[in-house]
């Protein structure tokens, strides 16, 4: 994890650095500016609060009354990200350089606008739609939420056990990669199996959940397109 030069804290996202914020910056907001005189011996009116995301102080004291009024206090940010506040529906994100911005929350690519149609997988969860570039893990539930040419398969950790969740992956017979059509043939020791809803990629075959790293030996229901004499692999 870490922390940008504001003391909001982020996470990394899977090979590109970027990250949800986790915590709120303390600074309050600016004062106001100074309340207006009484055109009598009334009180001048406070300055009013601060409007940075996390609440200002209050305003300063009236200059001609005899004395000032209170200044209202500022605007509270659930999610301040820099000098921005991110709506509900958002979290805020590095570019991996310290700079912060509001990106849309999703699960998965189908809720994501064109002009950032990847979510990309935020780690240690969760996801932030973002526009296409190299490495990144865009998620996924099941292959029609890939681009055509991929599939959906477990993201593997750094370990290479498929613990997920589902990203696009290329469908060229790799491990955790697709299987789809003619490239049925996974690597030695792998196999290509179907889960429950359809997703076809080439798993580590297995016996027991000992030979899975951070992952579990499961059943996979299809097994129409291996050679294996199990249905038995690695995954989630």
């Amino acid at each position: 994890m870490s922390t940008s030069a504001q003391g909001i804290q982020v996470c990394k996202v899977d090979g590109t650095g970027f990250g949800p914020c986790t915590g709120c910056s303390s600074a309050g907001g600016s004062g106001g500016t100074a309340g207006s005189g009484g055109a009598d011996a009334s009180a001048g009116s406070g300055g009013a609060g601060g409007t940075t995301p996390t609440g200002g102080a209050g305003g300063s004291a009236g200059t001609a009354g005899t004395s000032g009024g209170a200044g209202a206090g500022g605007t509270s940010c659930a999610k301040p990200c820099g000098t921005d506040c991110c709506p509900g529906n958002s979290v805020c994100i590095d570019d991996g350089k310290g700079n912060l911005s509001c990106a849309l929350s999703c699960t998965v690519n189908t809720q994501c606008p064109m002009e950032a149609p990847c979510c990309d997988l935020l780690m240690p969860g969760g996801g932030a739609c973002m526009q296409k570039h190299p490495y990144q893990s865009c998620r996924c539930n099941v292959r029609t939420d890939c681009p055509d040419e991929e599939a959906c398969a477990p993201w593997t950790d750094n370990k290479g056990s498929p613990v997920g969740p589902y990203v696009c992956k290329p469908n060229n017979g790799s491990a955790y990669a697709g299987c789809y059509g003619l490239l049925t043939n996974c690597g030695n020791g792998y196999c290509c199996l179907a889960d429950a809803i359809g997703n076809q990629f080439c798993a580590f075959a297995c016996q027991t959940s000992s030979e899975c790293g951070n992952a579990k030996c499961i059943e996979y229901p299809d097994t129409s397109n291996t050679t294996c004499s199990s249905g038995l692999g690695c995954g989630p």
